[in-house]
């Protein structure tokens, strides 16, 4: 058997995403800010309002936290500085160094989800949101005729799961791009939405026209009220999911 047979043959190792799922420590009151490094103690220094700060202190605690499960060493979570891009994309440094490889972030009230991927090339994106009793209406400016139509199908509940889930994967995919909102969230399109089980990234069928979007998967998975959606382009190899609890 040739080699190039052999390698065919051979399973193939799945690309590894890892990903938290946590509520805020303590509930919305935080204590001690040392899991920060010194800049970012100096930036939060400069946030007037509380609801600002809880959610950028939520950010960087869960994306600290799942760095450090990670990484090799017995890293403290305050070795580990989140910084942004220009357009906002998240990145992290370890001990003053870029860490490379794709980390995303997101957070809903007193919830974060974020994951990162070592793999070079790989862009990932997540998005978190909360289920709302009732029907999120004012989100139909956002989603795309055949997503209405699916919409206006559905009633109580599955209609606001199916258009909240429908934003969700929209971040997802903007985040994974490097676009965020500035482009049209109509131009990612939902085409159904299959079942979810609890604690499993189920594929979400999409299609997009936006440039880079050629490789795009999409996954979901509902736990509670809270959908979670997750985009990567940049590879077409096998991936997988680990979580990590904080």
């Amino acid at each position: 058997m040739s080699h190039t047979r052999a390698r065919r043959d051979m399973p193939m190792t799945p690309v590894e995403i890892t990903y938290l799922l946590e509520t805020a420590p303590g509930g919305t009151a935080w204590g001690s800010v040392e899991f920060l490094a010194p800049p970012e103690r100096e930036r939060l220094a400069g946030m007037r309002f509380e609801r600002r700060r809880h959610a950028w202190l939520l950010g960087r605690w869960a994306a600290k936290t799942l760095l450090r499960a990670v990484l090799p060493g017995n890293l403290n979570l305050n070795d580990i500085q989140i910084e942004n891009e220009a357009a906002g994309a998240p990145f992290a440094r370890v001990a003053g160094r870029p860490l490379g490889g794709c980390l995303t972030i997101s957070h809903r009230e007193d919830w974060a989800l974020t994951a990162w991927a070592a793999h070079p090339g790989l862009q990932i994106g997540a998005d978190l949101e909360i289920v709302p009793v009732a029907s999120p209406d004012f989100l139909a400016d956002y989603l795309s005729p055949a997503e209405l139509e699916i919409a206006a199908g559905l009633a109580g509940p599955e209609r606001a799961r199916w258009m909240i889930l429908c934003w969700s994967a929209k971040e997802a995919v903007l985040k994974a791009l490097r676009i965020g909102l500035r482009a049209d969230t109509r131009s990612v399109e939902i085409l159904a939405q299959p079942e979810a089980l609890p604690g499993v990234w189920s594929p979400l069928p999409a299609r997009s026209s936006l440039p880079g979007a050629e490789d795009l998967r999409l996954w979901w998975q509902a736990e509670g009220d809270l959908v979670l959606t997750l985009a990567a382009v940049g590879i077409g190899e096998m991936v997988g999911f680990r979580r990590i609890h904080g």
